[in-house]
């Protein structure tokens, strides 16, 4: 099956904008990168972007 660029991209957007919801559910790391499918550099851009003086 054929899927253009912008549809992976689409889809991708979708698991970076589902990944903080799961982290304020208080889920562990592992299971965030099992569920929205990103990778752990990914995971830590968006750690640092909704709690910058986490880091």
């Amino acid at each position: 099956m054929y899927v253009s660029l912008m549809e992976r991209k689409g889809v991708q957007k979708g698991k970076i904008v589902m990944a903080p919801k799961i982290l304020v559910a208080g889920e562990s790391n592992d299971k965030i990168l099992a569920y929205a499918e990103i990778t752990s550099e990914q995971l830590e851009k968006i750690r640092r972007e909704k709690h910058p003086t986490a880091h």
